[in-house]
């Protein structure tokens, strides 16, 4: 997975062209005045910063940050957990990508995001640490994946490109405060949750089935969307709807296609 992030990141710092003219115009007889234009070939374009931190704020340092559409844009985090992209970006949506340092033990949230024309964004991205890895069952089994979240899975299920299947799984359940930016969703954010190996893919089996205990409170006889942060898309894709008794939310139809951040909505 990381080789596929640091393959489309070089490709995107060795492909990018600019051009810096600078022209004199005579505009009359009596007066000379001096353009200076900075052409990125990219159209219309923002930017993007933030900071980095971990659930107890300290900052994360060395994080990898990447804005991806196509290819992926790369800059890292300082002393302080900051960074900034330092060439402009193309107006449009990104997958949004944050990788802690290797053996840290914090989540990699993915998540939408839409650069605006002449916007600097600010990003800022808590990263909770990730609970104890479950190993997958040898048969079809269900595990707690993440706090209240549940996956139907085996041994094999779990496809990781360019590295062996996934034989774990780790997750977090983000506190609201530490929710990261949410583009495109509508209704009302219930709960967020980051699962690892990130993109490791359930295609090949239909996807996993799901459970969510409810720890949230909800009502009975409700129904809930969940959905899934996908890096092709740059988008939330809708998993499946929900529906909630006092102890939990299933679906007779939703299937996870891959590990991602995933969002519970409740869209009254």
């Amino acid at each position: 997975m990381r080789w596929i992030w640091f393959v489309s990141a070089l490709a995107a710092c060795t492909g990018a062209t600019s051009t810096d003219t600078s022209s004199t115009t005579d505009t009359s007889s009596t007066d000379t005045s001096v353009t200076d234009t900075f052409d990125t070939g990219l159209g219309p374009t923002g930017q993007a910063h933030g900071v980095v931190k971990d659930a107890s704020g300290s900052a994360v340092v060395d994080a990898q940050v990447n804005l991806c559409r196509s290819v992926c844009t790369t800059a890292r985090t300082d002393s302080q957990g900051q960074y900034a992209f330092d060439q402009p970006l193309a107006v449009g949506n990104y997958s949004f990508h944050v990788v802690p340092p290797q053996g840290a033990g914090l989540s990699e949230p993915l998540v939408p995001f839409a650069i605006t024309e002449g916007v600097d964004a600010q990003l800022d991205v808590t990263l909770p640490s990730l609970g104890a890895a479950v190993a997958l069952p040898s048969s079809t089994g269900e595990i707690e994946a993440a706090p209240g979240l549940f996956l139907t899975v085996k041994q094999g299920d779990l496809k990781v490109e360019f590295e062996p299947d996934a034989t774990a799984v780790r997750g977090a359940l983000v506190d609201s405060s530490d929710w990261p930016p949410l583009q495109g969703l509508s209704g009302t954010v219930v709960a967020v949750w980051y699962l690892s190996p990130v993109q490791a893919s359930a295609d090949s089996v239909g996807g996993l089935p799901v459970r969510i205990r409810n720890d949230f409170s909800l009502p009975a006889g409700h129904t809930y969307e969940l959905w899934r942060a996908s890096y092709w898309d740059y988008a939330f894709v809708k998993v499946g709807d929900f529906t909630s008794t006092d102890s939990e939310l299933t679906s007779t139809a939703a299937r996870l296609p891959e590990l991602s951040t995933l969002v519970l909505v409740d869209p009254n």
